[in-house]
């Protein structure tokens, strides 16, 4: 059995870190927070380094402004970019940071959470979803529930005041695992002959459609039903169920096996014949053709013999059929 797998790039999210910076003053560097490499990768595994960009400069007046990301390549990574901020304030406010080291990891759906950032100045934390909106919701400001798997993305966020300048808003990424599934599958194949036609039964822990294919062999698979068409190959199965909002994928299961030859009746017709008299022909008649087979599936025929001649006396005798 032959299988083509096709692999794509993983996805690693970028943003720029939010920048506060008094008016007149050029921009400084920026940075770049990524989230989602896997294994030991690192930026060094990004071929081409996005490049961070901003309308403001140093005679911009005091206001928001965007940084936004643009080019990057990496040949194991498709990006997915989110803004940052740059903030121009006055001069003679204080500066203020957020704390948000709360452990968001190993949510399920129906979990919830309440989050938890604070402010070196105090002042409330506020947060907005800015992706995943559509498994997640908030019976409260400050609560996040999680209705399906997926990602979600969340800044938390603090405007300042009268006497604080905007705190550079952090990022978060929460990744929402399904529950685990498994499929059972124990259907016993030893007694499957040619031209049977089976219901598959394998069953998914989660109560979720199994979906069958079959991978090899001579046979027909429609709807989970399975009818042998030969026996020459080895029949081969496949089992997968994909998950869905509430579940991760079922590792697959597959099966194989080798159907035996239909059982095909022969019996011999009753003859007569008188004493002394002529042989008559014998023949016979076929019951357990399978899929509209008839007698030209059939290679060798069998041989009917008896041990009757002219010279036997009267009585019954067998016909015996061999060969075939």
């Amino acid at each position: 059995v032959e299988l083509t797998i096709r692999v794509r790039k993983a996805r690693l999210r970028a943003w720029p870190l939010d920048i506060v910076r008094e008016t007149g003053q050029q921009n400084p560097q920026f940075s770049i927070s990524y989230d989602g490499f896997l294994f030991e990768d690192n930026v060094s595994s990004i071929n081409q380094i996005p490049v961070v960009s901003t309308e403001a400069d140093s005679s911009s007046p005091v206001g928001i402004y965007p940084l936004s990301l643009t080019g990057g390549r990496a040949d194991n990574y498709s990006f997915i970019y989110y803004d940052g901020f740059l903030s121009v304030v006055e001069s003679g406010k204080k500066n203020q940071w957020i704390y948000f080291n709360q452990n968001l990891a190993g949510f399920k759906p129906e979990d919830h959470v309440r989050l938890n950032a604070l402010t070196n100045s105090g002042l409330s934390v506020s947060y907005e979803i800015i992706d995943g909106l559509h498994i997640v919701s908030r019976p409260e400001p400050d609560v996040l529930k999680f209705n399906s798997t997926g990602t979600v993305v969340l800044r938390a966020f603090q405007d300042g005041d009268e006497s604080y300048n905007p705190a550079p808003s952090i990022l978060r990424v929460v990744q929402v695992t399904g529950f685990e599934q498994r499929i059972n599958w124990p259907q016993d194949f030893s007694e499957v002959v040619y031209g049977d036609t089976l219901e598959l039964t394998a069953v998914a822990s989660s109560g979720l459609p199994v979906t069958f294919d079959l991978l090899q062999g001579h046979a027909d698979l429609v709807n989970g039903q399975l009818t042998i068409l030969g026996i020459d190959k080895e029949i081969v199965l496949f089992a997968r169920q994909s998950g869905d909002s509430q579940f991760l994928p079922a590792e697959p299961v597959v099966r194989s096996f080798y159907a035996s030859s239909a059982p095909l009746t022969v019996r011999a017709k009753d003859a007569k014949m008188k004493q002394g008299g002529k042989m008559p022909k014998l023949s016979f008649t076929y019951e357990g053709f399978r899929l509209n087979d008839g007698k030209k599936v059939v290679t060798i025929e069998p041989t009917p013999s008896t041990s009757v001649d002219e010279n036997s006396l009267p009585g019954r005798y067998v016909i015996n059929l061999l060969g075939g």
